[in-house]
């Protein structure tokens, strides 16, 4: 078995699958429902991280879906579907859900990770409001379409990324000191396990090493904390390819269904 190899990738995977469950991350006007075992969060706001169910029970029956129907209301609808749930996809899909978006899961040992850093790009931990914004900008760019943020969430952002018990780590890579890239870092040392999120590069700036630079500096902060696994959700056609040839290994899917 080679050093990058994760052993018992199960194990790995549901040690992913549990990040979500811990939503200390939620801003304040995001609420978090307990309903047995399914487990959501629901918004006033249109935007479907903050209206999605993040656990669900062994199987989710029509009751189920009814609930989510009715505290998402008026909004987009998202269900995180982690592997092979036939049964989710039977309820979801007679509800009118659809499949919008394939991850599938990756890790890989933080000290096995493969960098791939070029000349001419630094990436810079987030620490001050005007980084924190050129972050945010750079997110927008990256995914083709403007986020509303209230700043008492900007505010929040920062604060996870700067105080003195933070779990949470955000970088911007730099050219020629403009902001192409951003990615984020969170730290489960419960779990043993890292999650990078929102890695993204302006369109304009693909193909020139800045996303890398990012995924480095996100690992390299991991194992700082002492955290041995770093994951990802990776979509199979943009960032899946680039931790794949950093040493990371593909474990389960996760399909995001949406109903608008």
């Amino acid at each position: 078995m080679g050093e990058a190899t994760i052993p018992d990738v199960l194990a790995v995977a549901e040690r992913l699958r549990r990040t979500w469950l811990d939503t200390f991350w939620v801003p304040e006007h995001v609420e978090v429902h307990r309903a047995g075992e399914l487990f959501y969060l629901s918004c006033p706001l249109d935007v479907p991280p903050y209206n999605m169910v993040v656990g669900m029970p062994e199987e989710l029956r029509a009751e189920h879906v009814e609930r989510l129907l009715e505290a998402h209301a008026g909004r987009t609808s998202r269900v995180l579907v982690f592997g092979d749930r036939p049964d989710a996809v039977e309820v979801l899909a007679a509800a009118g859900y659809a499949p919008a978006i394939l991850h599938h899961a990756w890790a890989v040992r933080a000290r096995a990770h493969r960098a791939h850093v070029r000349p001419g790009i630094t990436a810079r931990e987030t620490r001050s409001p005007v980084e924190l914004d050129e972050g945010l900008a750079v997110n927008d760019a990256a995914f083709g379409k403007v986020t509303p943020r209230t700043q008492a969430e900007r505010e929040g952002f920062l604060r996870d990324c700067t105080g003195p018990d933070r779990r949470v780590v955000r970088f911007n890579a730099y050219e020629d000191g403009v902001a192409v890239a951003m990615g984020g870092v969170t730290l489960y040392p419960k779990l043993d396990v890292a999650l990078l999120w929102a890695g993204g590069t302006r369109p304009e700036a693909r193909r020139r090493g800045a996303y890398s630079a990012v995924l480095a500096a996100r690992v390299r902060a991991a194992s700082t904390a002492g955290i041995s696994t770093v994951g990802v959700y990776a979509r199979d056609d943009t960032s899946g390819p680039v931790v794949a040839a950093q040493g990371f290994e593909r474990l389960e899917a996760m399909v995001a269904w949406e109903r608008t």
